[in-house]
């Protein structure tokens, strides 16, 4: 044990004494070979050297493990950040894909409140043009009315005045001026004229136009035989009931119309209450669906986010990891250079200290 202890510090020394500037290194070492036998001195650095190489082996083994935990650990946090990354990416896209959705659906949205808008104002329309048609009704049955009450007139007129141009009527002991009265029938027929003509220039009727013509002709001739002729007073009746006929047809006419129309248009609007009702509903079912994408994006966010901390996390590991790595490895670099040393220390004795 003393001779290994010896040997030992001889070594580290010469090691020490290589770098020394005042003594030589070959004085070193013939100063120590007299210190004991060459035989013991070489069988203690051998048994010295063989355990140097059994560590060296064993250390070096170690640090090998060591590294390539280093090495695995490093790679294991690598993947893990990387397959966390791809997770992000598909997430932001499943995002991108659902807002894009989203978009469409609320197009769609947008699309249905316009229609709906557009039906709303357009019923409002539609009830004015049935108001429309509700007032012409009423305009067209009134001067209808007018018409009627001229030819009654007329007709009445023509009845009154039938008998003779003139004859006498006891009312209550009163004998009437009968030249009066013609007079009177006479200014009553003037004024039926003039609205029968005004009646004629409204119409848009050709037919209508053309029996006020005539029925305007018979009237103009000698007007005290107007009456008196029951052939000329036939003709006018005939004429008079001709247009009333043609004004009641008219009439049948205007009201099937105006019903006509008042059904289209109400259907009409029974179509756009439909289209709405059922666009309101889409509505209801669409603005869920925005609803139901948003709260999958907040929850694909939340995830983001997580695993963007994870990452964060992961890389100051790593680099936790790395460092130690990296000191791992000088540790060991710095063991291959001592034994590197010790071995040229050790050769460089073996070679040029001892006769062989």
């Amino acid at each position: 044990m003393r001779t290994f202890s010896t040997i030992l510090s001889l070594i580290f020394f010469i090691s020490f004494a290589r770098f020394a500037k005042s003594t030589s290194y070959s004085e070193i070492v013939y100063n120590v070979v007299d210190i004991t036998e060459n035989t013991e001195i070489i069988n203690a650095i051998n048994q010295i050297h063989n355990g140097f190489i059994e560590s060296k082996i064993k250390l070096t083994a170690y640090d090998d493990q060591l590294l390539q935990k280093c090495n695995w650990a490093m790679r294991s946090g690598q993947m893990k950040t990387q397959e966390m990354t791809l997770k992000i990416r598909d997430l932001k896209n499943s995002i991108a894909d659902l807002e894009n959705q989203k978009n469409q659906v609320n197009e769609s949205i947008n699309q249905a409140v316009e229609k709906i808008k557009s039906n709303a104002e357009e019923i409002e329309g539609i009830k004015v043009n049935i108001e429309t048609e509700n007032e012409h009704l009423s305009y067209e049955e009134n001067e209808i009315g007018v018409r009627a009450n001229v030819f009654r007139r007329l007709l009445n007129l023509v009845e009154d005045e039938l008998v003779a141009e003139k004859r006498t009527t006891e009312m209550n002991k009163f004998n009437v001026d009968k030249d009066f009265s013609g007079k009177t029938s006479f200014v009553e027929l003037e004024r039926i004229r003039n609205d029968l003509l005004k009646i004629s220039n409204n119409s848009k009727n050709s037919m209508t136009k053309s029996m006020i013509t005539s029925l305007l002709m018979i009237t103009e001739s000698s007007k005290k035989a107007l009456f008196s002729d029951p052939e000329i007073v036939g003709r006018v009746k005939n004429s008079i009931n001709n247009l009333v006929s043609l004004e009641k047809e008219h009439l049948q006419q205007v009201r099937n119309s105006h019903g006509s129309k008042v059904a289209d248009y109400k259907n009409l609007i029974a179509e756009k209450v439909n289209e709405s009702e059922g666009l309101n509903e889409s509505l209801l079912k669409n603005k869920a669906e925005v609803e139901s994408k948003n709260f999958e994006v907040e929850n694909l966010n939340i995830e983001i986010s997580g695993l963007e901390k994870s990452i964060d996390r992961a890389v100051r590991k790593n680099q936790v990891q790395v460092d130690l790595c990296n000191k791992q490895q000088q540790l060991s670099d710095k063991h291959q250079e001592t034994f590197m040393n010790l071995e040229f220390h050790y050769n460089e004795l073996a070679n040029n200290s001892f006769p062989q």
